[in-house]
C-alpha cells in the first residue's frame, strides 16, 4: 500500500467516498436545489366520513331518576345484553358500591347524594349538571370461558335549571 499522490503526506490508499461524488470544492455552489412545484394540482385527501352511534349500553338496562338533592340509579345485571350478569362487586357508580341487588328482576340500585359518589358539578348559564361514572371492571370468574377483560365507563348526568333554583331563593 502506497501513499496517494493526490494527497500529499498521506499513508494509505486513496480515499473512496460513500456518495456518488466526491465533497465539493471551498467556493462552489451547490447543485442541490428546492424541488420543483408539481405541474398539476396534488388531489385533496378528504378525511373518511365517521358517522355518531349510539352507545351499546340500550334504556331497558339503565334508568337513572334525578332527585332533588339525590340520585338513584338503576342498572340490569345484563347490563351488555349479552345474557352474562355482571356481579354487584364489578360496576360502581363513581367508587361507590350498589346499595342495593334485587336478584329477583336481576337490578342493581345506587343511591347517593348529588355531591357524593365523585360527582363533578358543571355549571352553565342556565344548568346545574351533576355528572356521574358508572364504572364496570370485570373480574375473573371460575369456570368462564369468555369474559370482557376491559373496563367500561357509562356517562349518568342529572339536569337542574338555575333558573328555577333562583326564582326559589329567598335572597
Amino acid at each position: 500500500m502506497g501513499a496517494d499522490p493526490e494527497r500529499p503526506g498521506s499513508r494509505g490508499p486513496p480515499h473512496r467516498y460513500a456518495g456518488s461524488r466526491p465533497p465539493q470544492a471551498v467556493g462552489q455552489l451547490s447543485p442541490w436545489a428546492y424541488p420543483k412545484e408539481p405541474a398539476a394540482p396534488v388531489a385533496s385527501m378528504n378525511p373518511p366520513m365517521f358517522q355518531l352511534r349510539p352507545p351499546t349500553t340500550t334504556r331497558d338496562n339503565l334508568a337513572v331518576d334525578c332527585g332533588e338533592d339525590s340520585v338513584d340509579v338503576e342498572v340490569s345485571q345484563d347490563l351488555q345484553g349479552t345474557g352474562r350478569l355482571v356481579q354487584p362487586d364489578e360496576l360502581t357508580l363513581g367508587g361507590c358500591a350498589a346499595t342495593l341487588a334485587d336478584d329477583s328482576s336481576q337490578v342493581l340500585v345506587f343511591h347517593s347524594q348529588l355531591h357524593g359518589c365523585n360527582s363533578k358539578l358543571i355549571m352553565t348559564n342556565d344548568k346545574l349538571v351533576y355528572a356521574f361514572k358508572l364504572l364496570y371492571k370485570p373480574k375473573y370468574r371460575r369456570g368462564v370461558t369468555i369474559v370482557r377483560t376491559v373496563a367500561a365507563v357509562i356517562g349518568v348526568e342529572c339536569h337542574y335549571s338555575r333558573l328555577q333554583m333562583a326564582s326559589i331563593s329567598p335572597f
